[in-house]
């Protein structure tokens, strides 16, 4: 499903730098989806699908980072750019979800990446 490409300016040398829209799922790791934070969540315990929502990025990996910064933003602490305040606000109002963590999976156009300490590591199956 990505596709959608335009052009924007690259941060550094000028240029372009091709951006396309992803679609993204976000599967976390608890074994209720109604969990209060604290209460649900059980290491490798399964996975809910939480929320299904488009990001325009460079690739899958900075696909994720925009995820990322979605499900861990609040409606008055975005940490991304505010075209997504509705899927922030549907994410954290009307799912009621937890932030994104380790062991959580964002998987975008089929292809799964598991949230590290530090970034994200694409599973092979």
């Amino acid at each position: 499903m990505s596709g959608g490409g335009f052009c924007e300016q690259a941060a550094k040398g000028g240029g372009c730098s091709v951006k396309s829209v992803h679609h993204v799922a976000v599967l976390l790791n608890q074994w209720r989806v109604d969990a209060l934070p604290g209460e649900g969540y059980e290491p490798l315990a399964g996975y809910i699908k939480a929320i299904e929502f488009l990001v325009v990025a460079n690739s899958p990996e900075a696909a994720c980072e925009i995820a990322y910064g979605v499900t861990n933003s609040e409606l008055s602490d975005l940490h991304c750019s505010e075209m997504y305040i509705d899927v922030v606000r549907t994410y954290k109002e009307v799912g009621g979800f937890r932030s994104v963590t380790v062991d959580d999976i964002l998987e975008v156009e089929g292809i799964r990446f598991v949230c590290a300490r530090f970034g994200f590591i694409r599973v092979t199956v």
